[in-house]
């Protein structure tokens, strides 16, 4: 184990899951995961109130969390319509007692929305690169920006366009230019488990609408297919198991909701896990 990383670990530390920053914002992360843990210590020593209840002060809150009066209210405040803390004001003068509300199933979706949320912030980090692909990415199917090759067009050297494709190039990004996912799949490098779900996205939505998914721009497949990346990326941290068989179901979960508007775009799919 690396010394300074035993350093940090050792003493006054702070469990803050990434995908749940990317869901509810960084302080309300660490706001709650500090009253999580203070939760949990007063609980393994009997000291919770009869209700579950626990005393908590701004100073208490600060000394653990480096958070003051005014980012601690707010966060509390967001914390408490998210449904996972409740918060009681007892006592002459009045103290703040704290309980963590048992809403397991709050807390999965919001680790589930984070985590979609985090692979979205990827995907727009890689298409404002300029760069294109490197070539142990493309052998690992790693990267979907580009064409799977080497050659001058798709040298960051040699090249000034958004996703790395030049524009002599017979598919490079023309603006307003579109094509089917079977066109852009069958030019840019596309990991399998990528292109499965995206596959079975268009077939419930042909399915669902009686017509083929609208063509999109390759910047807009790059993105959607990143994301859908992210999501199997073993580098991530995972709420809920990414295989194929799990997409699947979340993906027949979306065609079988009614939707006001009744569009049930590819576009729209990750926006309205947000």
């Amino acid at each position: 184990m690396n010394p300074i990383y035993d350093l940090l670990r050792s003493d006054g530390s702070i469990v803050v899951n990434k995908n749940l920053i990317f869901a509810i914002g960084l302080h309300e992360s660490i706001i709650y995961a500090e009253l999580v843990s203070r939760f949990s210590y007063f609980s393994d020593r009997g000291k919770l109130e009869s209700d579950g209840y626990f005393y908590n002060t701004i100073a208490d809150l600060q000394s653990g969390t480096g958070l003051g009066e005014k980012p601690q209210r707010v966060a509390i405040k967001n914390l408490e319509k998210l449904g996972l803390i409740d918060i009681d004001r007892r006592g002459m003068p009045p103290k703040r007692y704290f309980a963590i509300l048992d809403n397991e199933q709050i807390l999965k979706d919001l680790l589930t929305k984070g985590k979609i949320k985090q692979a979205e912030t990827l995907a727009t980090s890689q298409l404002r690169l300029l760069g294109g692909i490197k070539d142990s990415q493309v052998a690992e199917k790693k990267t979907l920006y580009g064409r799977a090759n080497n050659t001058k067009s798709n040298n960051p050297k040699h090249n000034t366009n958004p996703l790395g494709i030049a524009s002599t190039d017979d598919n490079s990004m023309v603006r307003g230019k579109t094509l089917s996912f079977s066109e852009y799949e069958s030019a840019y490098v596309v990991g399998e488990s990528e292109k499965k779900s995206i596959r079975y996205y268009l077939k419930l939505y042909k399915r669902k609408t009686g017509k083929d998914h609208p063509n999109l721009t390759v910047k807009k497949w790059s993105s959607h297919v990143y994301t859908w990346f992210s999501l199997f990326d073993e580098h991530i941290s995972k709420p809920f198991d990414n295989d194929i068989y799990t997409m699947e179901n979340i993906i027949n979960a979306h065609f079988k909701t009614k939707y006001r508007n009744g569009n049930y775009s590819i576009s729209v799919f990750f926006v309205r896990r947000n």
